[in-house]
């Protein structure tokens, strides 16, 4: 089972030969991995909808439902706090990404998304914020 899909310090390379008799990617990647020797790749309808095929070397499995299960830990908070944009009167935009993936490109659009804004283009307080995850 892969779990990491394309990123650093993956083992994609040991898929090459063979280790298990089934090999699926799920979680890590939500597009094809391109390693034709993965049986499947396990996906859901809103990632991989119908007609997708043609965009994967590896068959696609759909789950039913979704691709992430999820169970809130008992000491969950009941109530939750108003989203921060109420309370500070502006909305922050942030990406949760690997810097290296920060070009002119991403720049550019995130330009082109605060101009839209009408709060940003009007001189409110409007803010970026990216944060790295190693």
């Amino acid at each position: 089972m892969d779990l990491s899909g394309h990123t650093a310090g993956s083992r994609l390379t040991a898929f090459a030969h063979r280790p298990a008799p089934v090999q699926v990617s799920w979680m890590g990647y939500f597009a094809t991995i391109g390693l034709a020797c993965l049986d499947g790749v396990l996906l859901n309808v809103w990632h991989a909808p119908p007609g997708a095929e043609h965009a994967f070397v590896e068959p696609i499995l759909r789950l039913p439902g979704g691709r992430f299960c999820y169970q809130p830990v008992p000491w969950m908070p009941t109530e939750l706090a108003p989203p921060p944009a109420l309370v500070r009167g502006f909305v922050t935009f942030a990406r949760f990404n690997n810097t290296a993936k920060l070009n002119v490109g991403v720049i550019d659009l995130w330009a082109r998304i605060l101009a839209a804004v009408p709060a940003c283009s009007s001189g409110a307080p409007c803010s970026i914020r990216t944060c790295a995850l190693r």
